[in-house]
């Protein structure tokens, strides 16, 4: 049984880096349904931990409190594709430990854990793939183009398609508001005389 509860206990240190692996994605996603999703899936992580801790207490053992590297790891990326598709990897792992698990000779309830934990990490890696996917063909074709012109030409079309979805600005972590000068006439309070 001791084996079991050292597996379970690596798995809830993976699962806890997820968590805030999750929260430094989600502050650093300029697009609200992707936010959206990473909480989603952020929510799904808090209750592997949960549950595992539960499962490992449950079997007579003591949760571990550490966090495995993963966290470390990410926030030494300064990118978001990168950070996402490193969580990506890291998920896959984790999918494998479960794997691994099933196959092994466990009790009942642990093998019922493990099963939805398999459930619930599989469309999230899919999810997480997909998205560091688009990250990786945007930086592709960054790459692509030595002197930037194909990005500096789509520049303005993007930036109206973000002002259209209300995120241009919030990139440069200034809540969208750099460009948005004061209005004509209207001085500090706005008390002024409007035009």
């Amino acid at each position: 049984m001791d084996d079991v509860i050292l597996a379970l206990n690596h798995l809830l240190e993976a699962e806890r880096a997820g968590v805030e692996a999750l929260v430094d994605l989600t502050r650093m996603s300029a697009d609200v349904l992707e936010r959206e999703m990473l909480q989603r899936i952020g929510g799904d992580e808090a209750w592997a931990c949960a549950s595992l801790r539960g499962q490992i207490e449950a079997l007579g053992g003591t949760p571990s409190r550490q966090i495995s590297p993963l966290l470390t790891e990410m926030r030494a990326r300064d990118h978001f594709g990168a950070r996402l598709r490193l969580f990506s990897q890291q998920q896959r792992a984790v999918l494998e430990r479960l794997e691994s698990l099933l196959e092994a000779p466990v009790p009942d309830e642990v093998r019922g854990l493990l099963v939805e934990l398999h459930r619930v990490h599989v469309p999230n890696i899919a999810w997480c793939d997909q998205r560091a996917e688009a990250f990786g063909a945007r930086e592709a074709e960054k790459a692509a183009s030595p002197s930037g012109e194909a990005a500096q030409e789509r520049e303005p079309a993007r930036r109206g398609e973000e002002l259209r979805r209300g995120e241009y600005g919030r990139r440069r972590g200034d809540g969208g508001r750099a460009g948005r000068g004061r209005r004509p006439g209207v001085e500090g309070n706005g008390a002024g005389k409007a035009p």
